[in-house]
């Protein structure tokens, strides 16, 4: 097993939290999020980030094994 795509999921976990967590923020639930003004303070950036690294992990987790096969 290689290490990337096993720790690509837990970022990907990492960025759905705090995408989360930021849309509860804007929903009054939560209290304020970490980051208040820029790019990364919109839960889109977050909730996309998370597709994509989970999606990078399973991409790269089927060429490591078909290139083992």
């Amino acid at each position: 097993m290689n290490v990337l795509p096993a720790l690509l999921t837990p970022a990907a976990v990492t960025a759905l939290v705090l995408g989360l967590w930021r849309v509860s923020a804007d929903l009054g639930w939560t209290g304020e999020f970490v980051i208040a003004n820029g790019f990364f303070s919109h839960w889109q950036v977050w909730i996309a980030l998370a597709i994509a690294l989970q999606v990078a992990a399973v991409s790269l987790a089927a060429k490591i094994s078909n290139g083992r096969a």
